[in-house]
């Protein structure tokens, strides 16, 4: 996810915010599935300019999954 942001495909980001959070979902884990979503919505429809705020938020969502 955030390697596609990086390389600036911010629907591949979408895509990829969107499968953690389905799984997130699944597992039952709330934390994931939280930051996930702050993803989702800072990154906005597929198309759409992203807001403010979204590295911000793949950021918190990345170090949640990292131990």
């Amino acid at each position: 996810m955030n390697d596609s942001a990086g390389a600036h495909d911010l629907d591949e980001a979408r895509f990829r915010a969107n499968l953690i959070r389905r799984t997130a979902e699944k597992m039952g884990l709330p934390e994931v599935l939280s930051a996930a979503e702050e993803v989702a919505v800072h990154l906005g429809p597929i198309g759409c300019k992203p807001l403010p705020g979204y590295g911000r938020a793949m950021l918190q969502l990345a170090k949640i999954l990292t131990p």
